[in-house]
């Protein structure tokens, strides 16, 4: 088994944070606004795991105080870590662990996982390598239509901290990440949706050390860095961290423009609800979305691995590095900021 810390693909849980109608907040108009209250937008959080996708969907939905999924498609496929039942076996192809989920069809899954569509925030990390196709079909939805105006926002964390973070997630006490995940393929265990990270996306070789990883990290980072405007914002873990009541009225207020210019919406149509700082507070104090589970987010991250591997992975992510504002050791670019 993985360990319990962090660990939160074990169970899909959702927070019921306000009373909520068809997954709004005192609202009754199909498509989530009303001239009486905030709308209240659907918003898939996408990014690498062990970026803090976990910590900072629930405090957003907390802060908005709308209901939050752990995840899109694990809480539809799987049954604790194992993704079993005659109607999913195609949700993940144990043969080939980074193969499209749902048969490649966005379509399928909103119609298979229709119960766990409902709440309005979703941190959809196991859908991170299909997101574009999830756009595209949401994208083209009739308005009221289950989906209709969704909005994504990309998650990201320093490559140095996130591939030790998924590196510790994976290790067990006897074996390394990398010998974890030979023996589960050896022995046919691969049909969790957590194992899907350590694959390299476009063959689904075992990525399963730091350098390995640092491929799938650049991958991930790709995701928004080839097609930015798609997303409606971006949060990188360590703003977060640092000033989280701050960074969410900064994700707030762009969810806000993104809406009204995306779907031409007047100002009223894409208001949303104040934030609730203490609510956001104590969301990060929950069993799975305590801060410090996401260990190695101290100090600089040349000292996290030897001089020669972190070297290796700066060298490799340069590019997506200095894109979103990251220096070898840690962050930050103000003017990248937005």
């Amino acid at each position: 088994m993985l360990r319990a810390v962090g660990l939160c693909f074990v169970v899909a849980r959702v927070w019921a944070l306000a009373p909520a109608v068809d997954g709004q907040v005192s609202l009754s108009s199909v498509d989530g606004t009303s001239s009486e209250a905030p709308a209240a937008p659907r918003v898939y959080m996408v990014g690498l795991q062990k970026s803090g996708s976990t910590v900072m969907a629930a405090a957003l939905s907390a802060g908005l105080g709308l209901e939050s999924s752990l995840e899109a498609a694990t809480s539809c496929c799987c049954s604790g870590v194992e993704c079993v039942g005659e109607m999913h076996r195609e949700c993940v192809d144990a043969n080939r662990l980074t193969a499209p989920l749902f048969n490649g069809s966005a379509a399928q899954y909103y119609s298979w996982c229709t119960a766990q569509l409902q709440p309005r925030v979703t941190k959809a990390d196991d859908m991170l390598w299909q997101v574009g196709s999830l756009m595209d079909y949401t994208s083209a939805l009739p308005a009221g239509a289950q989906g209709y105006r969704t909005q994504y926002v990309f998650l990201v964390r320093h490559p140095l901290y996130n591939i030790a973070s998924l590196l510790a997630w994976c290790e067990q006490p006897d074996m390394t990440c990398d010998e974890h995940m030979r023996d589960k393929r050896a022995n046919n265990g691969t049909n969790a949706l957590f194992y899907r990270i350590f694959a390299l996306p476009e063959t689904g070789e075992i990525a399963a050390n730091a350098r390995e990883l640092a491929k799938v990290w650049k991958a991930a980072a790709r995701v928004y860095l080839d097609n930015p405007t798609r997303f409606a914002a971006r949060l990188r873990y360590e703003d977060f961290v640092g000033r989280p009541a701050a960074e969410l009225e900064r994700v707030r207020d762009t969810l806000q423009r993104d809406s009204a210019v995306r779907w031409s919406l007047a100002p009223s149509a894409s208001r949303l609800a104040s934030l609730d700082h203490a609510a956001i507070a104590r969301s990060m104090g929950g069993d799975y979305t305590y801060v410090g589970d996401y260990d190695h987010h101290g100090g600089d991250g040349d000292e996290l691995f030897d001089e020669k591997t972190a070297s290796a992975i700066v060298e490799l992510c340069k590019e997506e590095m200095a894109a979103l504002g990251y220096t070898s050791k840690y962050i930050t670019d103000e003017r990248l900021r937005k």
